[in-house]
């Protein structure tokens, strides 16, 4: 089967209960009837923009006995894959539930001319006790004539890593360090690497001097980070600076404790800090560290 990006939507179909993204609790279902049965991608698209569709279809046996399978690997093109499993089926009474590998976003339960459909916002990895709508007629569910599953790609979360402005070592058995910038011109230092988880250059530093007339003088500095990494956005502090007049060289560095704390959105920042000669530079940076 391949992978769709299924774009139709029906507006109002349904609506989007909450669960949690594994051992879900039952959602209310929307009963949709006179239900269109089709292809696992045909059905998803007919209630949602989902990227992956599977379909559990009511089979027989040599004898004319109708089955399920009761597990599939939901394989697509660009590789995902999918283990799905209906932990429980009652087929006749109109009950099943599911696991999953990959979250689902959408289930469609068909039974008789109805689909019940169970979405699922945040996506789930499990829920149990779903249902075939009711059968007026008879007072009892529609048996189960198939079941699928509807469901995007989880959001990647980027990793996040330490990152030092590079120079020395504050002490021998540790990789933290201060940088002590040197300049190229009269007032903006050459770039110092950011580096981060030890050994990977995240982007670069400037510190520029500045003499205003009839005050103290300062500095700047300046971070550009490198295509592909921003400031952690989930730490309230990604960024933290410290100056010293003299060589910290000998003294582990506490962070919590440096006089420059704040958080950084993006992947530039300039700050104001004290004049100086030394500057620990550390930072919290969000991208990929393979």
């Amino acid at each position: 089967m391949k992978k769709l990006l299924l774009c139709a939507l029906v507006a109002g179909a349904f609506v989007f209960g909450t669960a949690g993204a594994a051992g879900a609790t039952t959602v209310a279902p929307t009963d949709i009837a006179g239900w269109k049965s089709g292809n696992a991608e045909a059905e998803c698209a007919a209630i949602g923009d989902f990227q992956y569709a599977y379909k559990f279809d009511e089979k027989k046996d040599a004898s004319g006995a109708t089955y399920f399978d009761l597990a599939a690997d939901a394989s697509f093109d660009d590789g995902h894959v999918n283990h799905l499993a209906l932990t429980a089926l009652d087929a006749k009474g109109g009950s099943v539930s599911f696991s999953a590998s990959a979250p689902i976003g959408a289930v469609i339960v068909k039974g008789g001319t109805h689909a019940n459909v169970y979405g699922y916002a945040p996506q789930a990895s499990a829920d149990s006790a779903l249902t075939t709508a009711l059968n007026v007629k008879s007072g009892k569910a529609y048996g189960v004539s198939h079941i699928t599953f509807c469901w995007n790609p989880q959001p990647e979360v980027p990793d996040t890593a330490p990152a030092w402005g590079d120079g020395t070592r504050y002490v021998e058995l540790d990789w933290a360090m201060f940088s002590k910038p040197r300049y190229c011109g009269c007032t903006t230092s050459q770039a110092i690497d950011l580096i981060a988880a030890e050994t990977i250059d995240v982007g670069d530093i400037t510190v520029t001097k500045h003499y205003p007339r009839n005050a103290p003088a300062y500095m700047t500095v300046h971070i550009v980070l490198a295509d592909g990494y921003v400031f952690s956005p989930d730490d309230a502090v990604n960024l933290s600076i410290q100056s010293y007049k003299t060589t910290p060289e000998g003294t582990a560095p506490v962070v919590d404790d440096f006089e420059t704390q704040v958080h950084i959105d993006g992947a530039e920042a300039t700050l104001t800090v004290p004049h100086a000669s030394y500057y620990g530079i550390y930072a919290v940076i969000a991208g990929n560290f393979d």
